[in-house]
Order: C-alpha cells, then structure tokens, then sequence
C-alpha cells in the first residue's frame, strides 16, 4: 500500500510538472515572394529542448528588422509583450505569419532583407523577399467562333 501511494504522488508530480525553459529556434525559407500592398512573412517556432515549451505566437512580439536593397533600414514597429503563448511539445513546430505591409510600411516593389528574432531564441532567421506590383489584367477578350 505504501509502494502505491508513491507511485501515485509520483505519477501526480510528473503531470503538474512546469514547462521547461524555452530552447526553441526559428525557421524560415531563405527567399519569398509577396505583392505589394500584401507582403508578409510566414516563420516556424521550433521546440529544441527536451520537454515542452511555453512560446509567443504573436507576430507583434518578434523583433523585426527589413532593409532594402541599398541597405537602408525601413521603420517597423517595435516588438511588444505578448499574452498570447502556446505549449509546445519537444521537436513540435508552430507557424506564424509577420504582415510586413502593416507592421514596416513595405509597399514598394522591390528586394528586401528581413531579419525576424524572437525573445524565445538566440539566434535570428533572415528572408530574402522579392515584392512585386501585381496588376489586375482585366477579363480576357472573347474569343469568336471560327466558321469551317
């Protein structure tokens, strides 16, 4: 009877247990493409720690950095605390989507450098992202019949 009580503190501890520290990291693909007026960047929060991991899904908390071209920086908002957070288990991953257009302003066509940092990670993931100025064609012009 003793041995089962044990058991059941101990089996009772392992599931109250607390997230441990966050060991993630983020991902991306190294180049993109957006259109203008609607570019964003979609990045992955991985957990690489050995347990599960509480992580901002917010897309206002990551630090984001853009430049163009020439290497001038465009203005983004900064990064704020965020209440959203979600559990993540040892090697899950988790999608987030940054709207540049909003947050820097990015309107212009035109090749940008974006560095994204979470407070979660070290290390910082950098995109390559091409916009575009996408024009709407219009409808296509009707075709007529051919006679035989």
């Amino acid at each position: 009877m003793r041995h089962l009580a044990l058991l059941l503190a101990a089996a009772t501890g392992c599931a109250h247990a607390e997230p441990s520290a966050a060991t993630v990291s983020l991902e991306a693909t190294p180049r993109g493409s957006a259109r203008s007026a609607a570019a964003t960047v979609q990045i992955w929060i991985r957990n690489d720690g050995p347990g599960a991991a509480r992580v901002a899904l917010d897309p206002g908390a990551f630090r984001v950095d853009v430049s163009d071209a020439g290497g001038r920086a465009l203005a983004c908002d900064a990064a704020r605390e965020s209440g959203e957070a979600r559990l993540l288990a040892a090697g899950e991953r988790a999608g987030v989507e940054i709207d540049l257009t909003r947050r820097c302003g990015l309107a212009a066509p035109g090749e940008y450098r974006v560095e994204v940092r979470s407070a979660d990670s070290g290390a910082p993931v950098t995109v390559m992202v091409r916009v575009t100025r996408w024009v709407n064609p219009g409808p296509l012009p009707a075709r007529r019949p051919t006679r035989p």
